[in-house]
Protein backbone atom coordinates (compact mmCIF):
# COMPACT_ATOMS: atom_id res chain seq x y z
CA UNK A 1 0.00 0.00 0.00
CA UNK A 2 2.82 2.39 0.88
CA UNK A 3 4.59 1.49 -2.37
CA UNK A 4 1.48 2.37 -4.35
CA UNK A 5 1.12 5.66 -2.44
CA UNK A 6 4.74 6.55 -3.19
CA UNK A 7 4.29 5.63 -6.85
CA UNK A 8 1.16 7.78 -7.16
CA UNK A 9 2.86 10.64 -5.30
CA UNK A 10 5.87 10.44 -7.63
CA UNK A 11 3.53 10.37 -10.62
CA UNK A 12 1.68 13.41 -9.34
CA UNK A 13 4.95 15.31 -8.78
CA UNK A 14 6.12 14.39 -12.28
CA UNK A 15 2.85 15.65 -13.75
CA UNK A 16 3.12 18.90 -11.80
CA UNK A 17 6.68 19.40 -13.06
CA UNK A 18 5.44 18.85 -16.62
CA UNK A 19 2.74 21.47 -16.11
CA UNK A 20 5.29 23.95 -14.76
CA UNK A 21 7.55 23.30 -17.77
CA UNK A 22 4.64 23.74 -20.19
CA UNK A 23 3.71 27.04 -18.55
CA UNK A 24 7.32 28.23 -18.81
CA UNK A 25 7.45 27.30 -22.51
CA UNK A 26 4.11 29.04 -23.07
CA UNK A 27 5.42 32.25 -21.48
CA UNK A 28 8.55 32.03 -23.65
CA UNK A 29 6.45 31.63 -26.79
CA UNK A 30 4.27 34.58 -25.77
CA UNK A 31 7.41 36.68 -25.29
CA UNK A 32 8.72 35.67 -28.72
CA UNK A 33 5.35 36.44 -30.29
CA UNK A 34 5.17 39.90 -28.69
CA UNK A 35 8.75 40.62 -29.79
CA UNK A 36 7.93 39.55 -33.36
CA UNK A 37 4.82 41.72 -33.43
CA UNK A 38 6.83 44.70 -32.16
CA UNK A 39 9.54 44.11 -34.79
CA UNK A 40 6.90 43.74 -37.49
CA UNK A 41 5.38 47.08 -36.48
CA UNK A 42 8.81 48.73 -36.63
CA UNK A 43 9.43 47.24 -40.09
CA UNK A 44 6.03 48.40 -41.35
CA UNK A 45 6.73 51.92 -40.11
CA UNK A 46 10.16 51.86 -41.76
CA UNK A 47 8.58 50.59 -44.98
CA UNK A 48 6.07 53.44 -44.93
CA UNK A 49 8.81 55.98 -44.30
CA UNK A 50 10.91 54.61 -47.16
CA UNK A 51 7.93 54.57 -49.52
CA UNK A 52 7.20 58.19 -48.70
CA UNK A 53 10.85 59.10 -49.23
CA UNK A 54 10.87 57.27 -52.59
CA UNK A 55 7.66 59.02 -53.58
CA UNK A 56 9.22 62.41 -52.80
CA UNK A 57 12.38 61.58 -54.74
CA UNK A 58 10.34 60.34 -57.69
CA UNK A 59 8.26 63.51 -57.61
CA UNK A 60 11.41 65.63 -57.55
CA UNK A 61 12.76 63.74 -60.57
CA UNK A 62 9.47 64.22 -62.39
CA UNK A 63 9.50 67.93 -61.58
CA UNK A 64 13.01 68.27 -63.01
CA UNK A 65 12.04 66.54 -66.26
CA UNK A 66 8.97 68.74 -66.70
CA UNK A 67 11.01 71.97 -66.51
Amino acid sequence: MIGRFLFLTALLVAMMLCVVELEREHRELQTVHVRQMFQKQILLEEQSRLRLELQKLTQQQDDRHVR
